[in-house]
Parts: C-alpha cells; sequence; structure tokens
C-alpha cells in the first residue's frame, strides 16, 4: 500500500518519522515488524543489497518499538494498525547503531560515544548499584567491549523490561577495511562487544542487525550460536519486506504514471528467497525525475569488485548480457572480507557479486554450494557494459573507425588497433579454449568464436554514439546464412564476421575467409545496399587481423 502525496518523494533521507510526518511517498513496509516480532530467533541477521530500504526499516522498527516516544500516530495508515502486534507499540527500551559512519582508528569510543548518549533517560531512573555498574564500565575506556550488555541491564533495572539491539550497517567497518593488522582490531573488539549483548544476556529481548554481506567466516559472529541469518539465499521470511513486490510496483506505476512494464525491464529481477524484487531506490528515482535511467549504478562503486575480477571472469560476466543467459557456479554463502582479494576464489567473488545486488541468484543448491546467476534488467546490464568497457573504449587509441568506409585497408587497420586494445585488456590468452574434433576424429583446440563475437558485439552497442550508426544486430539470417553482427550505416551495411583459429592457422588467413564467407552467403543481398565486410580473424597465439572488403550486389 502507498501513502503520501505521489508527487512528493525524498530520496535523501532514511528517517521513517520525517518521511512520515512531512507525508512523502512511503510504501508501507511496516508488515516486516510483525515478521520481526513472530520470528522466534533471539538475534537476527538481515543481509541485503544496497538501496532496497534497510535503513528505512530499521528505522520504522525503531520508531514503533521505542518507550522513549509515542510514535503510534506515524502508523494510522499503515498494516501494522491492525496487526495483533499492535499493542507493542513504544513500550520497550531500544539500543539503535549505524555501523556506516564509523572509522577505523575511532570506532570503539564512537561506540562509547553512542552508548553513553542511549542510556542516559534510564541512568537516572536505575538505583545507585546499576549507576556503578555504569561508572565502572565507563573508567574501562573505549577499549572495554561489554557495552551493550551493561545498557540492558541498566535499562531492565530502570523498566522492568527487556531491551531491543538494533545495529544497522554491521559488516560496514570490515568490509571496506583492507589493512589486515588494524582488520584483525576491529573483528577481534567486533565479535567481543556482539557477543556481549546477544550471546546469553537475559536482558535482551531481541537483537537485529542488517547488512549488505553475511561475513561469518572469519570468526566475528561465531559466538553467536542462537544467531539466524536472512539471506538472498534462503530467505523466506522477509522476502517482501525489502524492495519493491510486484504488486507494490504496480501500484507505485498506476498511481505516477510510471509505466509498469518499463519499470520491470529496468528494475526488476534480483531475487530474494527465489521471490523477484524490484529496487525500490531505482524505482522512486524514476518516479521522481520522470526519467529512466541507471539510478542504482550512479549511486555505488564497482571500485572493491574491479580488482577482484580476473579478465576471464570478465569474459564469463559479459556473457551473461546475452538476454536470457544464465552462468552456473561456485557459490560461497559464508565469506569474510579478507578473502576478496585479487585473484580470490571464484565462489567467494560470485557471492560478493550477489549479496551486493550485481547479480541475480536464480536457483540455489545449498547442499553443494552451487547456483546459477544472471544480469536480470537493463539497469544492471547498464552497470556491467559500463564497467566492462569503459577502460577499453575510453583509450585514445580507439576512435569512430567507420569514418574510413570508402577507405578499406584504413579501415582494417583501425579496427585491428580496436580489437588489439580491448582484448589485451581482456587478455585473450585466459578466455577457455575449447575441444573440437575434425572428420577424420583427430581433435584440436580453439577459443568459441562465440567470445570473441559476444565481446565485440557487446562494445560496439557500448560505441553507439562515437560510431553513429542507425542500428545494430546479431545473428540474424540474411541472404544464404546467417551474419555475426550487422551494423546500419546508412547509405551502407557493415556486416562483421569473426573466425577463430586452432594451433597453426594465421589471423590474416582466419580474417580472409571471414570476409569471404560474407560475400558467399550473401549476407545483407536482400538490402538493396552496398556492404562492407569486415573479417575478423583471431589466432590462437592472440594475433589479430582484420580483411575488408566492398560488395556490390
Amino acid at each position: 500500500m502507498v501513502v503520501g502525496d505521489i508527487h512528493e518523494v525524498n530520496l535523501s533521507t532514511s528517517s521513517f518519522e520525517k518521511i512520515i510526518t512531512e507525508n512523502r511517498l512511503y510504501v508501507d513496509k511496516s508488515k516486516f515488524i510483525e515478521n520481526f516480532l513472530n520470528t522466534p530467533s533471539d538475534a537476527q541477521i538481515i543481509a541485503r543489497q544496497r538501496r532496497l530500504g534497510k535503513s528505512m526499516n530499521m528505522s520504522m522498527l525503531r520508531c514503533f518499538l521505542t518507550d522513549q516516544k509515542d510514535n503510534r500516530r506515524l502508523f494510522d495508515r499503515l498494516y501494522i494498525r491492525n496487526s495483533p502486534v499492535w499493542p507493542q507499540a513504544n513500550s520497550s527500551p531500544v539500543f539503535y547503531f549505524d555501523f556506516k559512519d564509523l572509522g577505523p582508528t575511532l570506532f570503539k569510543s564512537q561506540i562509547q560515544d553512542a552508548i553513553k548518549l542511549q542510556i542516559k533517560p534510564y541512568l537516572e531512573a536505575s538505583c545507585n548499584d546499576y549507576k556503578e555498574l555504569y561508572e565502572s564500565w565507563l573508567k574501562r575506556g573505549p577499549e572495554d567491549a561489554t557495552g551493550l550488555k551493561v545498557m540492558t541491564q541498566i535499562a531492565f533495572n530502570a523498566t522492568g523490561k527487556k531491551s531491543y539491539i538494533l545495529i544497522d550497517e554491521y559488516d560496514s567497518l570490515m568490509m571496506k577495511t583492507t589493512v589486515k593488522k588494524i582488520y584483525n582490531i576491529i573483528r577481534s573488539y567486533l565479535t567481543d562487544f556482539l557477543s556481549s549483548g546477544f550471546k546469553g544476556n537475559d536482558f535482551l529481548e531481541k537483537g537485529l542487525m542488517t547488512g549488505v554481506m553475511r561475513i561469518t567466516h572469519e570468526g566475528m559472529l561465531s559466538g553467536l550460536n542462537n544467531l539466524d541469518t536472512f539471506d538472498v539465499f534462503s530467505d523466506k521470511v522477509y522476502s517482501s519486506d525489502y524492495g519493491l513486490t510486484e504488486d507494490e510496483a504496480k501500484e507505485v506505476c498506476d498511481l505516477t504514471g510510471l509505466s509498469l512494464d518499463i519499470a520491470r525491464q529496468w528494475y526488476n529481477g534480483i531475487k530474494i528467497g527465489g521471490v523477484d524484487i524490484y529496487n525500490t531506490y531505482s524505482v522512486l528515482c524514476a518516479v521522481s525525475k520522470k526519467e529512466i535511467s541507471n539510478y542504482w549504478g550512479m549511486s555505488g562503486t564497482l571500485d572493491r569488485v574491479k580488482s577482484l575480477i580476473t579478465p576471464y571472469e570478465k569474459s564469463e560476466l559479459l556473457m551473461l548480457l546475452d538476454k536470457g543467459a544464465i552462468l552456473e557456479t561456485k557459490i560461497n554463502q559464508r565469506i569474510g572480507p579478507q578473502m576478496l582479494k585479487k585473484d580470490c576464489d571464484e565462489s567467494a567473488l560470485y557471492s560478493l557479486l550477489v549479496q551486493s545486488g550485481y547479480l541475480s541468484l536464480d536457483s540455489w543448491h545449498g547442499e553443494k554450494s552451487y547456483g546459477a546467476v544472471s544480469i536480470p534488467n537493463l539497469e544492471l546490464a547498464s552497470v556491467w557494459r559500463e564497467f566492462i568497457f569503459n577502460d577499453v573504449l575510453k583509450s585514445k587509441r580507439i576512435n569512430s573507425f567507420f569514418k574510413h568506409l570508402n577507405e578499406l585497408d584504413a579501415l582494417a587497420s583501425d579496427v585491428e588497433k580496436f580489437l588489439d586494445c580491448m582484448f589485451l585488456k581482456f587478455a585473450s590468452f585466459d578466455l577457455p579454449a575449447t575441444e573440437y574434433k575434425r572428420p577424420d576424429n583427430t581433435s584440436y583446440k580453439k577459443i568459441p568464436e562465440l567470445y570473441y563475437h559476444h565481446i565485440v558485439f557487446t562494445a560496439l552497442i557500448f560505441l553507439e554514439t562515437t560510431l553513429g550508426y542507425k542500428s545494430i544486430l546479431s545473428n540474424r539470417e540474411s541472404g544464404d546464412g546467417r551474419y555475426d553482427v550487422w551494423i546500419d550505416m546508412n547509405k551502407v551495411m557493415v556486416v562483421f564476421e569473426f573466425k577463430s583459429g586452432a594451433k597453426g592457422e594465421k589471423a590474416e588467413t582466419l580474417a580472409k575467409r571471414a570476409s569471404k564467407q560474407v560475400k558467399d552467403n550473401r549476407y545483407g543481398a536482400e538490402m538493396g545496399r552496398p556492404v562492407i565486410a569486415v573479417g575478423c580473424g583471431f589466432a590462437l597465439d592472440g594475433s589479430i587481423k582484420v580483411s575488408c572488403l566492398r560488395i556490390e550486389y
């Protein structure tokens, strides 16, 4: 259900109270509160990608539970107002921490300051024994990691009620710390800090941590045997509480005039526990700005991912840009930040990509740590296309090579430079060779032409503005066969054909064979315009040659 003014979208705040008080557009996610309170676990982690409303839900939960303020009016139009858990509104001590802004050197004192600020009203109502407990903790300084336990003890003494502990972005500090010595200090402290608050704490009602990653591999949460995790791999409880469901997206689109079909193509498809969701931030950006664009990609950075991906993995990801393409791969469900380093295990890389929302987990076989991943929508395809080709195609060696359509030798030279530059970046030696059989049953290996075809085709799409073509197509029937890539340059058609060679085959021979195939198979003959055949030969030793022919049918 949508509440608030549909023309007023505030994308700059995660304050639930501010959004409701100012009557901004809000998609009701208050059933999340009911799900949280009804789930038996005393301590929970909910892991989700960026921009799905984690912080907003945490803010809403805090507003609902806290005994420090009567916030019930904020929920008058929402689902939770008629829920069986409504009597719990504004009835308990709630302690909230946001780890997003913690610094790697000051984090201990920052946490201590947050505790001091929040414990104040309960301390004033506590007996002297608990005030002494607080003073003793304070004297031990920021190094003392028992603050959560002390807080809940004092709050219980003051109110007779157990506390809720909410920690947003619990993984942020560890994920952005790369220096091993500092990382180990942070991990050691947070292990003790969280264990004191969440494990065996008789004064805790429930605890919730949210973040992007499930980081349990390196022991940060190893002591919390009462912890339940709800993530992209298996969450059936909160699958509709983050992001927009199909029904919610339809309501937003109906009310605001945004096309649901376009929103689905651009922003839908990331799966949580098998359920498709829309990216909340992107949909609301499109509503606010009245324009479809790559909002999620522009709001973050791929720097961490960029440092991890090998040329071979880049070629795998590029193949996923094909509509409907999936990749079956090993995925490590539980990883730690120190596993994410250059040339890291593929299973850790794909875990990062799935959990952080760059890929959709289409299926998951937990017992085998194996899953199928895809690029589910146009927004993420745009993110990956930019990431894969940006460095390559902004090189000074790349130019508008179609300016030489009437000078075939110059055209061939420019295309060669383009291909050399691009496949140097892709490290074509790392592309996987496949074994084939000859008619006499002898075998040979070569890199499948599909790799070259797909990489060049996707690069040409990226270069649409630079090259100035009218349209581009791939792998369609024409003349007496199927061409690889066809580009409409108005007055002429340009047809790319790719040939990959086995050991001993020369790139120049392959290129001439490719351009001759365009002529022999009469690709483009039905268009009634001249055709420029661009034959691209890729030898197994990494050399590349181009042969160009002008064909008049």
